[in-house]
């Protein structure tokens, strides 16, 4: 199992339509859904961007992904997670699942 880093994203002209504390545990609960997925170390920014929905940055030599998801992964059924967590990470642990998984998204 990964671990979990969560870092608050920076500060926008038009915050997200919730309260900050709520954002933080709805970005822990999403961090711990994806972490099972995840072999390394997770650092998960949750985000209102209109033109990026996920952007991925990868230490292979740590195991450290740095991961920005837009707000509407919160509520995303369990095999989108996962397909997530498979081409954020390029996992080969994960890659059985993924293969079956990208077909229906």
């Amino acid at each position: 199992m990964g671990v979990a880093e969560l870092t608050p994203a920076p500060r926008r002209a038009t915050p997200l339509p919730l309260g900050p504390a709520l954002r933080t545990q709805q970005a822990a609960e999403l961090s711990r859904r994806l972490a099972p997925h995840i072999t390394g170390t997770l650092r998960l920014t949750v985000t209102d961007n209109r033109a990026v929905i996920i952007t991925v940055q990868r230490d292979s030599k740590r195991r450290l992904f740095t991961v920005r998801l837009h707000h509407l992964f919160l509520d995303a059924p369990p095999e989108v997670l996962r397909t997530t967590s498979c081409s954020a990470t390029d996992s080969p642990r994960a890659s059985s699942t993924c293969s079956s998984t990208d077909s229906r998204i």
